[in-house]
């Protein structure tokens, strides 16, 4: 059997889930994927649990590597690695230890992946899902994370990417010139998911399907978790963080470093003003966002954007 898909999957501390999610891949109803598994320095049961599933399945691969890397940069080791080594392996698929893979997941993504490619030529493509947001024990929350978060799939221009990323990685299936392209993925990003978005959206196509793919577990020690928006959570995240646009501008920085010279001089004036964001003086900043559209997703998210850039300290 030819698998031209490969599972990207980086483990810490997961024995809690991991078996389960393991379990929802052996029942997704397209097969033809190989799922390539590095553990970042797991303390527990996880790597027992890994080499079972690794020996009971000739899909399974785990690749050297238990030192912390962090999971953007064990993403990208695990992305590097497979791009160079399985080489029949045509489209990538990053997931999360504690999720649950509905049984049409690989299917469905690879199917508008497919269209997408018909569609648009030969161009790197990105293809991602809602999902469905659960607690511990996979009760439903939410059927819509976009809708428990306030998100539109749809707004993937760069200039909004920059502020938000609205990809949610452990959906995404990407092709491998996108793979190809976005590598390696610099530790100045601020995660490997949204460091592929902003090369899709420059270079290539964001496409999406407007159906949950994954129970996306919610607990307490989630790297990235999902906030229900409301007026009180917004208020209560502007009020306890602190003003900073520090990792976004590191990440455009970089992002402009690598891309630069095939970017077109609208988009490179364009990375130059948003990294103007953080130091310039509170009225120009403001302006640049008008301007330059650099919007996030709700109006709440919006004026609370605004008002902390008009409540910063001016640059003398």
């Amino acid at each position: 059997m030819i698998r031209n898909v490969a599972v990207l999957l980086s483990t810490f501390n997961g024995e809690l889930y991991l078996e389960q999610f393991f379990n929802s891949l052996l029942d997704q109803s397209y097969q033809q994927f190989i799922v390539l598994i590095r553990d970042d320095g797991s303390v527990d049961e996880t790597t027992n649990i890994i080499n079972k599933f690794v020996s009971e399945n000739d899909n399974f691969y785990l690749i050297e590597g238990s030192n912390n890397k962090g999971s953007k940069l064990s993403f990208g080791t695990l992305l590097e690695y497979c791009n160079q080594n399985f080489h029949e392996v045509e489209y990538f698929m990053f997931a999360d230890q504690d999720d649950v893979w509905l049984p049409d997941k690989v299917k469905w993504t690879f199917e508008k992946m497919i269209f997408f490619e018909e569609k648009e030529g030969d161009l790197p493509i990105l293809i991602h899902t809602d999902l469905l947001v659960t607690d511990p024990e996979l009760n439903i929350i939410s059927k819509s994370f976009w809708a428990y978060q306030n998100l539109d799939p749809r707004f993937t221009e760069i200039n909004r990417l920059l502020v938000q990323n609205v990809v949610t990685g452990c959906t995404m299936m990407i092709n491998k010139r996108l793979a190809s392209l976005s590598l390696p993925i610099p530790s100045t990003s601020i995660m490997h998911d949204w460091w592929i978005s902003l090369v899709a959206s420059l270079f290539g196509k964001i496409g999406y399907l407007n159906t949950p793919t994954i129970l996306y577990r919610q607990h307490f020690s989630n790297h990235v978790g999902a906030t229900h928006y409301t007026l009180k959570n917004i208020l209560r995240k502007f009020f306890s963080q602190p003003y900073s646009l520090e990792k976004n501008v590191l990440q455009c920085e970089e992002f402009y470093h690598v891309y630069s010279k095939v970017m077109n001089e609208q988009t490179k004036k364009m990375f130059i003003k948003f990294i103007r964001l953080q130091n310039s003086n509170k009225v120009i900043s403001v302006f640049l966002v008008f301007k330059w559209k650099f919007y996030k997703a709700g109006i709440s998210r919006n004026i609370g954007f605004v008002i902390k850039l008009l409540m910063k300290k001016s640059v003398v």
